[in-house]
């Protein structure tokens, strides 16, 4: 097994998540962009909230080179938010999280959040050489109470990035309105948003 990480500090904690795979398993600190994976090689290749982060055209491509024929491809995201439902807690905390830096999880501007524009995906999945390839999307609730809420947005990257005192500013505001106008029980609408795919048989 081959993991790809950029981040060298998140790579080194790689192994330790893996158990009894741990020795089974390559960490390679780099991008997918510019891994150097060998040919036909793997059965299975996935993608877990990650590949908006890389360039699509170059990424599939190394992604298909490396399977062995008729080996699968599979990306992943848990989207937070679902545009067809009403969100509440969206909407409270909408002006305090519009003014971040924007994610390559959002997406374009006038297209659907990146997970969901299937449009797209599936379109890159094609000209990469993939067949069979589907798209499924599961709806879910996720309920929170307001430090889970307050650990949960502390990883997103816009927030990330700020400077501490900014970061820790914002998280304050977010839990106070997870805490009193909530009542302490925030759900959020949840997509599993899942692509599968496939190389050809040769």
């Amino acid at each position: 097994m081959v993991a790809i990480e950029p981040d060298a500090a998140l790579a080194e904690r790689i192994p330790g998540s893996l158990g009894e795979l741990s020795d089974r398993a390559q960490v390679v600190v780099t991008s997918l962009e510019e891994a150097d994976l060998p040919k036909d090689r793997f059965e299975l290749a996935a993608a877990a909230t990650a590949f908006h982060w890389v360039e699509p055209v170059t990424g599939h491509r190394k992604v298909h080179d490396s399977l062995v024929s008729g080996g699968a491809w599979a990306m992943w995201w848990n989207v937070f938010g679902d545009p067809e439902r009403d969100d509440p807690f969206h909407d409270a905390t909408n002006h305090l999280m519009a003014p971040l830096s924007r994610s390559p999880s959002d997406g374009n501007a006038g297209r659907p959040p990146f997970a969901l524009d299937v449009e797209r995906r599936t379109a890159e999945l094609t000209v990469a050489g993939f067949v069979d390839i589907r798209h499924t999307a599961i709806l879910w609730s996720l309920l929170l109470n307001a430090q889970e809420v307050r650990k949960l947005y502390g990883t997103f990257s816009g927030v990330n990035v700020l400077a501490p005192r900014d970061r820790e500013r914002l998280l304050d505001a977010i839990t106070e309105i997870a805490a009193t106008q909530f009542s302490d029980r925030v759900e959020r609408n949840m997509i599993s948003s899942i692509y599968t795919s496939r190389k050809p048989d040769a």
